[in-house]
């Protein structure tokens, strides 16, 4: 709040002095030494009763104009201190003036707050001269005949110091009782006479003329005058008039009368012709200005008249005879000088920055302080009187007081607009013919940081190639600034965080690739980037930058899949489609074609085919999972662009089985060994044939029913359904050679199901021996339960050793079990049975032949040693391994899953 009433008080202070000529005065005595204070503008003007102490320290004072010019005084720059610069010599400057005065005039900034003071520094004088003639000595004439009273005149004594202490009265030492000296002022010294002259008695005197200054005490000077007798006629001249008068106008031309001074003497002859002249201090004084016609006494004008350099002129006329002993007799003429209008007015400029040139900031307010300017007009009246003006529409002068005016900025200025203005102040003074003159500033607008940075286009498009080189140039943005210097220089950054792959030169704009651009990574790249410009505060602007990616042939085909696998029934017909392989190629629509093919070198090549273009993959030829279960191939996707590449992926086609085999008997054949006899001893359930059969098939297609479809009259015996065992139904005891042909048909459990017949002849004969044989084939039913009571407990731990191995193998990335086909059993005989049999879960062997039946196929990559398909089981009729019965068999473990048995020959 205190500076902003501090301001107000400045700026209606400024208003107050705007057209004021009140000075400020000091005094000072002169010959003071440099540097001596002569006061303080601070308190001198008032400034500590307008601003705050901190305003006060923002102030600083330059001088504008001096007068008289010299730099006698100096201002503190920062203070305000007035103090003396030069040795001030007051008799030099102001010769024969009561006053003497130096005039200042002071621009107080800050520029904003400007004003303008007036300094007037009176110098007292010093006594410091005394009065001097301009000749030692001076000699004087006088007739003897001379009249009582006549005068003679004596040259003045010269002090250059100021009236008070310049010549105040003369005296005369000696001579007093012939002559008297009279005074008129200071100005006219004469010599008077009081008493007549004797040339014969005396002919000369010496006296001594004193002049006393008004010092205290006074200083003096002396001129020593001889005043010759001389023994000359009667009369003297006489002048028509004691003094004359005139005024001419200024700037006369030379050679010009300005007037004739009359004198006339009564005598005759050569004594009544009268000589006209100067006296010595006119013609000193006036020489250079005007002359005198010794012999008709016209003034005559030889040199310039100048009002300016002198308003009037008091010459001293003499006339004498041209006897050299005539008295000479003087005049007065005052010429005064008229002043014409000859002086245009003068304008000068009296501020100037360091940079020698005129400045002003743009965007300042209007009324702000630009230049000061002093104009003077040396006429005098209505001709010294004038009138100033400017021919701008954005600047204005205002006259501060008489001969003080300021510019000031009568509208913002717009340096982006215009950098310079020309403007031309003309002054015109007040004359009947006007005189004028005009002077022409050139005003510089200071650049103000008013414009942010401008780009060309506010988006830039552009397009580049992938797999570029690092650092290869891309485009380049750029922005103007209509500002100057550092407001106009731009630096560019990049806004968004695309660091990593693009860069921009802050200064040329130029942007760059950091690294290769991935078309397949990012199809385009937009951004923003700034420009900056160096302004205090600096300003910006943004403009978008789109990059667009341009594809290359880099990339090849990817399958989806790292492996495909399908499965496919057996005995398609030719062409039926497999599956589909996909890939795709991240490459653009010119570059991403490609085709599919079958690696030719693959055995399975020539048993399928591929659509080159959908990937649909397609058989060539009739598959039989009998055959051949499993394929293996690889497809290549070749890229058909500007580069052939291939990627290839592995194709597993899994057969699924077909019920397309009749179920094979074994045993018996056609031809023989399908006879067979009996005890009527047997008891039920005795075993007493063994049919055996096997299909090419698997699962269901390959699962074997047995049945007996005809011959078995009174249903004497029966056949196990799904083990193909022979064994006594009825009591045989009552019959004897009876003979039964039995028709026992095999089928398998497929859709529709096939079958297959055989005939076996079953003939009761009492001869048959029924009971225990001695050989070593035969073994008894205590001991075959002993067996196999050892070879379960055996399997037993041998599964469990089993499983806890699969376990460690599985945890360390061992292959993986297929489970797909739940039954992989092998039994290998090491001895016969003889005299009864043994069963594995419908396995039969019989005279010491190892029988069994066939389960689905493993994998074709299984191969875990001796491993074979041992019984058919599925999730429908899972085999329970606890109810394993085998019958002389040596080291022999099984594995079983939950649907799965496993038995290994150890």
């Amino acid at each position: 709040m205190q500076c902003v009433t501090s301001l107000l008080l400045c700026l209606l202070a400024c208003a107050s002095m705007a057209t004021s000529d009140e000075f400020i005065r000091f005094d000072v005595t002169e010959e003071r030494a440099i540097g001596t204070e002569i006061g303080n503008l601070v308190e001198s003007a008032g400034l500590d009763k307008i601003y705050s102490s901190d305003d006060l320290k923002q102030l600083r004072f330059s001088v504008l104009e001096q007068v008289p010019s010299g730099d006698l005084l100096a201002v503190d720059y920062d203070t305000g201190r007035l103090t003396v610069a030069k040795t001030m010599d007051r008799d030099v400057l102001c010769a024969g003036q009561s006053t003497c005065v130096v005039k200042l005039v002071l621009q107080v900034q800050p520029i904003e707050h400007v004003r303008i003071l007036q300094i007037a520094v009176t110098i007292i004088d010093v006594n410091d001269n005394a009065p001097v003639f301009a000749a030692d000595t001076k000699t004087l004439s006088l007739l003897e005949t001379s009249p009582l009273g006549v005068v003679l005149s004596l040259p003045r004594a010269n002090d250059p110091d100021s009236p008070k202490f310049s010549v105040q009265r003369y005296e005369l030492i000696g001579g007093a009782d012939t002559f008297e000296l009279k005074t008129e002022g200071t100005d006219d010294i004469q010599l008077l006479l009081k008493t007549t002259l004797d040339y014969e008695n005396r002919d000369s005197y010496s006296i001594t003329l004193v002049a006393y200054d008004g010092g205290s005490p006074p200083k003096s000077g002396h001129l020593q005058i001889d005043v010759l007798v001389l023994d000359a006629n009667d009369n003297k001249p006489r002048f028509e008039s004691g003094s004359y008068e005139i005024t001419v106008d200024e700037n006369l031309p030379l050679e010009t009368t300005i007037i004739r001074v009359t004198a006339s003497d009564v005598d005759t002859g050569v004594n009544g012709e009268v000589i006209y002249g100067f006296s010595e201090e006119t013609a000193d004084v006036f020489g250079e200005l005007f002359t005198i016609d010794t012999g008709t006494g016209d003034v005559v004008v030889i040199g310039n008249i100048d009002y300016e350099q002198q308003k009037s002129c008091v010459l001293t006329v003499t006339a004498r005879n041209k006897d050299p002993k005539s008295l000479v007799v003087t005049t007065k003429v005052t010429v005064n000088i008229h002043d014409l209008n000859d002086n245009s007015p003068f304008i000068k400029v009296n501020t100037l920055p360091s940079s020698g040139q005129l400045e002003v900031l743009e965007g300042t307010s209007i009324g702000t302080y630009v230049v000061y300017l002093t104009v003077r007009d040396q006429d005098s009246g209505a001709n010294g009187n004038f009138t100033c003006s400017l021919n701008s529409n954005h600047f204005a002068i205002k006259q501060l007081h008489k001969t003080g005016f300021k510019i000031e900025t009568a509208a913002e200025l717009d340096r982006e607009e215009m950098s310079k203005h020309d403007i031309t102040v003309v002054c015109i003074d007040s004359g009947a013919t006007p005189r004028s003159s005009s002077k022409t500033l050139l005003i510089h607008v200071i650049d103000k940081n008013d414009n942010a940075p401008k780009f060309t286009q506010a988006t830039y498009v552009t397009s580049v190639l992938e797999n570029n080189a690092p650092g290869a140039f891309i485009i380049q943005v750029t922005a103007h600034d209509a500002d100057a210097n550092k407001n106009g220089e731009v630096s560019y950054s990049v806004k968004d965080e695309v660091g990593n792959r693009i860069n921009i030169d802050a200064t040329s704009g130029n942007i760059t690739a950091v690294s290769a651009l991935d078309y397949e990574q990012s199809h385009t790249i937009e951004f923003n980037v700034i420009a900056t410009d160096h302004g205090e505060p600096s300003l910006t602007n943004i403009a978008k930058v789109i990059i667009t990616i341009i594809d290359v042939d880099d990339e090849k085909p990817v399958f989806s899949k790292t492996h495909y696998e399908f499965p496919l029934y057996e005995n398609v017909a030719l062409g039926a489609e497999v599956g589909t392989v996909s890939a795709v190629d991240a490459d653009s629509s010119l570059f991403n074609n490609f085709f599919f093919s079958i690696r030719p070198d693959m055995n399975a090549g020539n048993s399928f085919g591929i659509d080159p273009d959908n990937g649909k993959i397609f058989t060539t030829k009739q598959m039989d999972r009998e055959t051949k279960a499993v394929y293996n191939f690889v497809v290549l996707a070749t890229s058909s662009g500007l580069r052939a590449v291939s990627t290839n992926v592995s194709v597993s086609v899994l057969l699924s089985d077909r019920n397309d085999n009749e179920p094979i008997i074994d045993y018996p054949n056609a031809i023989y060994n399908n006879t067979v006899y009996v005890s009527p001893k047997f008891p039920v359930g005795h075993m007493i044939y063994h049919v055996m059969a096997h299909d090419d098939d698997i699962g269901l297609n390959a699962r074997l029913n047995f049945k007996i479809t005809s011959g078995n009259h009174g249903n004497i015996f029966q056949i196990g359904r799904s083990s193909g065992v022979l064994t006594v139904a009825a009591v045989l005891d009552e019959l004897d050679h009876e003979k039964f042909q039995l028709v026992i048909s095999v089928s398998d459990g497929g859709t529709p199901r096939l079958a297959t017949e055989c005939n076996v002849n079953i003939i009761v004969n009492d001869s048959v021996v029924y009971g225990p044989l001695s050989n070593t084939r035969e073994i008894s039913n205590q001991n075959l339960t002993i067996v196999v009571c050892i070879a379960a407990i055996t399997a037993v731990l041998t599964a469990i050793l089993l499983a806890a191995i699969l376990i460690i193998v599985r945890r360390h990335g061992g292959r993986n079990w297929n489970d797909k086909y739940k039954c992989h059993t092998q039994v290998n005989d090491r001895k016969a049975l003889t005299g009864g049999t043994s069963s594995i879960d419908g396995a039969a062997y019989l005279n010491g032949t190892s029988q069994y039946n066939k389960c689905d196929a493993p994998d074709s990559n299984d191969s875990y040693g001796s491993e074979q398909p041992f019984s058919m089981h599925s999730r429908e009729n899972p085999i329970d391994c606890s109810s394993l019965q085998v019958s002389y068999v040596s080291f022999i473990y099984t594995r079983c899953t939950d649907l799965t048995c496993y038995m290994y020959n150890i």
